[in-house]
C-alpha cells in the first residue's frame, strides 16, 4: 500500500500496478482492492496487471488478457466470468 500511496504523491492521471495483492492475505486484497477503486473513482485511470481473476473480475471496467506480450483477448468483467473456454485456456481456471 505504501507504492500506492507514493504514486498519488504527484497527482497522476494514470497509476500502472502490478499485481498489488501477491502476497497478501485475504482480508488485505479487499482492502487493496477498495482503495483501488475508491482512487478510480476520483478520476485517476488504473491499469492493473494481475493474475487473480477473482480480485479484479468485481473491480475492473475491461479485462484484456495478454500472452506473450499481445491483447489475446478483450471483454467486459462480466463476458469473461461467463466465458469458460477463456478461462481455462489463458488462466487455467474457472471464476
Amino acid at each position: 500500500m505504501l507504492a500506492i500511496a507514493r504514486a498519488l504523491v504527484p497527482n497522476p492521471t494514470l497509476i500502472l500496478l502490478d499485481e498489488p495483492s501477491e502476497g497478501l492475505m485475504p482480508k488485505m486484497v479487499k482492502l487493496v482492492s477498495e482503495i483501488i477503486q475508491k482512487i478510480n473513482r476520483t478520476g485517476v485511470s488504473i491499469l492493473w496487471v494481475e493474475q487473480k481473476l477473482v480480485t479484479v473480475l468485481g473491480v475492473t471496467h475491461r479485462v484484456h488478457l495478454i500472452s506473450k506480450g499481445r491483447v489475446e483477448y478483450q471483454a467486459t468483467p462480466e463476458e469473461l466470468a461467463q466465458n469458460r473456454e477463456i478461462q481455462l485456456r489463458y488462466l487455467g481456471v474457472k471464476a
